[in-house]
């Protein structure tokens, strides 16, 4: 019995060792794969310097420094339909509505506020908050039916992809995930600054 005891014993040690070795390899690997992603990383667009950081993506854009959640490599491969970057340059301003009850509700106002906030400092462009249903609400009520040629709708909603769609002035903007709602912000704001989706000759 001692000796079954001492093997026991000695196998635990054993296993605890093993376990304590594959936390540290395996929390190694973690720090690594997320430095990789958030610092680090660097890409020119148009002659602006994107540089990954601790604390995001930074970038100089008409003498303003901005923080950026991507690189522009991971929100420009989001597919667009129809002329959407024409439509955000042209104008001065344009209207962000949703679903208040969309499902992805949260997310789309912490997009909106931010290029609310952003926009018109590095481009002045004024985009405006709205809803598709503003009963109860101090926003405007805004749908596709109120977009024109000047002033073009932004409709966020959840959806079955992750794209861009142009039809008419409006601008579908549908998301599959949380995430790519910040992505879909992300490469609203590069079309309208004119940094990506531009035709050079």
């Amino acid at each position: 019995m001692h000796q079954d005891d001492e093997r026991r014993q000695r196998r635990n040690r054993i296993i605890l060792g093993v376990g304590i070795v594959l936390i540290m390899v395996l929390s190694t690997f973690g720090i690594v794969l997320d430095q990789g992603t958030q610092s680090g990383g660097v890409e020119r667009v148009n002659g602006i310097k994107f540089e990954a950081a601790a604390d995001g993506v930074i970038a100089r854009i008409n003498g303003v420094t901005t923080t950026f959640s991507f690189l522009p490599s991971q929100v420009t491969g989001i597919p667009v339909e129809g002329d959407v970057a024409g439509a955000l340059r042209d104008t001065v301003s344009f209207y962000m509505t949703s679903d208040p009850k969309d499902y992805f509700n949260k997310d789309i106002d912490a997009v909106v506020l931010h290029l609310q906030t952003v926009l018109p400092e590095l481009e002045e462009v004024f985009p405006v908050p709205a809803f598709t249903n503003a009963t109860g609400y101090t926003r405007k009520n805004i749908t596709c039916e109120d977009a024109t040629t000047t002033v073009p709708v932004v409709l966020f909603s959840y959806g079955n992809r992750t794209a861009l769609i142009r039809e008419d002035g409006c601008i579908h903007a549908l998301a599959t995930s949380q995430a790519d709602v910040y992505r879909l912000g992300e490469r609203i704001m590069l079309m309208t600054l004119g940094v990506t989706d531009v035709e050079t000759a």
